[in-house]
């Protein structure tokens, strides 16, 4: 689940929940939900009224607040092979249909897949949003250039997504998140790749150590490769699910990312400064 708060102090978290059997079959539904301001208290949750809300069960979702007043949600529906973009405006209903736009941020054969991270700068007078996604397409393709990791930027003044390839399917890549430096036109992104010292990989989603690429928010081109190694531990490279703020960074509060070791069960950390 993960939450945000609108530009009149609404609280929204948006999640998916699986239900059915084995036997029966499995259905996975994208939920939101909308707090009183303040998050004092909470209605009964909802299903967001957009054409497709039912991914497959395996598939996540996430909201950003974007724009000074815009509640964003984005899943991925790996049925579909589609990643959605759901978008309101502060203060419109909150369950009526007629409040929601949706549209695929991105489709293809092999594209969505169930790991995403969204953030906006909130300082950003045109509202863009940018979304690290990984696709699926080590499982469709033996090409070892194809994108792994893309970066989605939405536009409102397009109502569409630009796309970038943050890391190719031989990167060996997984688990991204993103964070944005708008006084240095800077994003961040952050990932989970075999330790420095392996070449290649069993399979992508191995854990290892967390990799760190920039590129500018104006133009995100990013340089080939796994990037620079900002979280390494040199005893076991079982490195993974890295996580960071959700507001934006800057000079003046600098860059903190956290990290989890599953085999000795410890928490690393890093800090720079910008």
């Amino acid at each position: 689940m993960t939450i945000d708060e609108d530009s009149t102090g609404v609280i929204w978290a948006t999640w998916t929940q699986v239900a059915g059997s084995a036997s029966a079959g499995w259905t996975n539904t994208v939920y939101v939900n909308a707090s009183a301001p303040g998050g004092t208290s909470w209605p009964t949750p909802f299903v967001i009224p957009a054409s497709d809300p039912h991914p497959g069960p395996d598939d996540i979702s996430a909201v950003v607040a974007y724009g000074h007043n815009k509640i964003g949600v984005m899943w991925s529906d790996q049925i579909s092979n589609t990643v959605f973009w759901a978008t309101r405006t502060d203060g419109t209903s909150a369950t009526a249909a007629s409040s929601w736009h949706d549209q695929p941020a991105l489709k293809g054969r092999g594209l969505a897949d169930d790991h995403l991270n969204l953030k906006s700068l909130q300082g950003d007078t045109s509202g863009r949003v940018f979304a690290a996604v990984k696709t699926g397409l080590d499982d469709t393709s033996a090409d070892k250039t194809l994108p792994e990791l893309l970066l989605l930027t939405f536009k409102p003044g397009t109502g569409a997504f630009t796309q970038s390839t943050i890391s190719t399917i031989g990167d060996c890549v997984t688990r991204p998140q993103v964070l944005l430096d708008g006084q240095h036109n800077i994003v961040h992104v952050f990932q989970t790749a075999p330790a420095s010292t392996v070449s290649g990989c069993a399979f992508s989603g191995v854990a290892g150590s967390i990799y760190e690429k920039t590129a500018s928010m104006s133009n995100p081109v990013f340089a080939s490769g796994r990037g620079t190694p900002i979280i390494e531990d040199s005893a076991s490279h079982n490195l993974n699910n890295v996580t960071t703020t959700k507001g934006d960074v800057n000079s003046a509060t600098g860059l903190v990312v956290l990290a989890s070791n599953d085999v000795t069960k410890r928490y690393w950390f890093a800090d720079k400064s910008l």
